[in-house]
């Protein structure tokens, strides 16, 4: 797998604007009308890219932000990912605004019943954007990746790694909160390309393992067009 090692966080930026770029750029090549998909990754690691792409001035694009997983929360809790994407994508400037589509919001906490619900919402929402595709198509997934080689809530050993038809279920996490929805290997393997984004020097052992294709979640996505978006700081 491919490995770009960026010298810093603003170099590191600029590198995933550049792939936001691209896919804008091959939509525009190829003519579709449709909007542009984007899968991408919660927590604290992709923020300040999330605020740069939202500074761009976009115009006459409509673009769909989905969200690659979701934390078995309800919305007041700090740990929501939708929290990510609602704050970096406040003061966006696009012209039409970006399409937010978070997760179904919870009304209680840990419940697996009301997440397996949520996740076959999300699946059917999905799969109305994806129109006659048999599966979703991301024009680009950026995802992270964890010291455990996981990406979006597809930990080792859990069940969720073994679907084959389902394009979200549900996960357990190995640290609070530990019930989690993700998108599935069906779902994540309709992108066109796959961009995986890490930071600190904790993440460069994982990040070699990745890159070497070991036996981890991470590298069993299947996409062709995969990369790893490295940087120490």
């Amino acid at each position: 797998m491919k490995l770009v090692v960026l010298a810093n966080e603003a170099a590191w930026i600029a590198a995933i604007l550049a792939e936001f770029e691209a896919a804008l750029a091959e939509r525009a090549a190829g003519g579709r009308s449709r909007p542009l998909h984007l899968c991408l990754a919660g927590g604290r690691t992709p923020a300040p890219a999330y605020r740069a792409m939202a500074s761009l001035a976009l115009r006459d694009v409509a673009v769909e932000l989905w969200l690659g997983d979701e934390r078995a929360v309800r919305p007041s809790d700090e740990a929501w990912n939708g929290h990510l994407l609602r704050s970096s994508f406040e003061a966006c400037v696009w012209d039409p605004l970006p399409h937010l589509r978070l997760w179904p919001e919870l009304q209680e906490d840990g419940g697996e019943v009301e997440a397996r619900a949520a996740c076959a919402l999300y699946a059917a929402e999905l799969m109305a954007a994806s129109g006659s595709r048999p599966r979703p198509i991301f024009d680009l997934a950026l995802l992270g990746l964890g010291a455990d080689g996981h990406t979006a809530s597809l930990f080792p050993g859990d069940a969720i790694l073994g679907e084959e038809r389902l394009f979200a279920g549900i996960s357990h996490a190995p640290s609070a909160p530990r019930l989690r929805m993700s998108l599935t290997y069906p779902a994540l393997a309709g992108a066109r390309r796959v961009r995986f984004l890490a930071r600190g020097k904790d993440k460069l052992d994982i990040v070699r393992r990745l890159e070497a294709e070991d036996d981890l979640p991470a590298a069993r996505i299947g996409v062709a067009d995969t990369a790893i978006l490295y940087c120490e700081k």
